[in-house]
């Protein structure tokens, strides 16, 4: 198809295989934008510059930026190399985030405006179409921090956008709820059905979970920490593990811990821990896999809880709760030391800690209070 100067035109990319359409905008600057190397893809381009100059005509730009989906694409290509320790779970998370701009993707950057953001985010908490179900709070907010993200790269530089939509839109709030732990009559029947799974391998398990759940709910360790244990991580005259490395059980392979404090070396509190661990002593190796050699799996830990929690009875947390319960216990015991907590924990900042666990801070003070009154 051939068309005028100024108007655009479609060509054959041998490079990458794809259609591109190209034309310029209102300054002279060149744009493109591919299409799939079939005749579809040829029809929708030319589509794409028939749209272009109706809204030139009609006097309205002509996409001097790139579009959304174009900003995001970029936007993770280059936290991807500027960000060594940019986690493929991480990655994941981010792309199934910016899956919800899907209707916005095809938009130029300044054309976008935050009303259109902030009808995303209204379809988004109600389910509206295109959305299938109603979002929490907390996904809307991954969304938000990947727009924020891309606005604020597209203000900078030669070519800044003059306007962020973003200063209109404010991040939806997420409900403040305390960290669920579990109390000590919680874990001893918890325990007390692990032990049960592990003497009948109820069910097929080949496991002693019992262990795996007590250096959890002892020592605060990530799910994918204690997955990623070695043998060779144990300091036997110290009684003291290494974390360095955790599980990562979307691409299933080793990663860096979450962040870089997640680099740790912890005592080791629970002495039938310890007593498992000097019975099973070996040189190299994992401490906690399966029949191959490879680190359990998350699925089977998650069915082997819930089957421990139908035995004893504790109807509520998660996995993550042994952690809070360690992280907690730790805290009642150090009178609320909240750096060493933060240490124990390998959190990024003692402000996650805070903020997570702040009923406990309060609980502590309020007790410290008392007490000093009384004196």
């Amino acid at each position: 198809m051939t068309r005028r100067y100024g108007t655009g035109k479609v060509k054959h990319d041998t490079v990458r295989h794809v259609y591109r359409a190209r034309w310029k905008d209102e300054t002279g600057k060149e744009h493109s934008k591919s299409f799939p190397l079939s005749p579809k893809g040829y029809a929708d381009a030319n589509e794409f510059l028939d749209s272009l100059n109706l809204q030139k005509k009609q006097g309205f730009s002509v996409g001097t930026a790139k579009t959304l989906g174009e900003a995001i694409t970029e936007l993770f290509e280059i936290e991807k190399q500027v960000r060594p320790g940019y986690r493929q779970s991480s990655r994941t998370r981010d792309v199934q985030a910016a899956e919800k701009l899907a209707t916005l993707s095809s938009i130029p950057l300044d054309r976008l405006t935050d009303d259109d953001i902030n009808s995303l985010y209204n379809k988004m908490r109600n389910g509206e179409k295109p959305f299938h179900k109603k979002y929490a709070p907390s996904t809307i907010k991954k969304t938000h921090i990947i727009l924020k993200a891309v606005f604020k790269r597209a203000c900078r530089g030669k070519n800044r956008l003059s306007y962020n939509p973003m200063d209109s839109v404010s991040c939806p709030q997420i409900p403040e709820s305390e960290a669920d732990f579990y109390t000590d009559s919680d874990l001893e029947k918890i325990f007390a059905g692990l032990d049960f799974i592990a003497n009948n391998k109820y069910n097929g398990s080949q496991h002693n979970y019992s262990i795996f759940f007590r250096l959890l709910a002892t020592n605060g360790l990530r799910v994918g920490e204690a997955c990623a244990l070695m043998w060779e991580d144990i300091n036997w005259d110290n009684r003291t593990i290494s974390i360095k490395r955790s599980w990562d059980k979307t691409r299933r392979c080793f990663n860096p811990p979450k962040t870089k404090r997640g680099f740790r070396t912890l005592q080791v509190f629970s002495d039938k821990v310890w007593s498992y661990l000097l019975e099973h002593r070996q040189k190299s190796g994992l401490i906690f896999h399966t029949r191959n050699d490879l680190p359990l799996g998350y699925t089977n830990i998650k069915d082997t809880l819930k089957k421990a929690k139908d035995i004893s009875g504790v109807n509520h947390g998660n996995i993550h709760s042994f952690r809070h319960t360690a992280i907690t216990n730790w805290l009642y015991q150090n009178n609320g030391n909240i750096l060493e907590a933060a240490d124990m924990a390998g959190h990024k900042d003692p402000t996650v800690t805070a903020t997570i666990y702040r009923h406990v801070l309060q609980e502590i003070n309020a007790k410290n209070q008392t007490k000093y009154r009384c004196a």
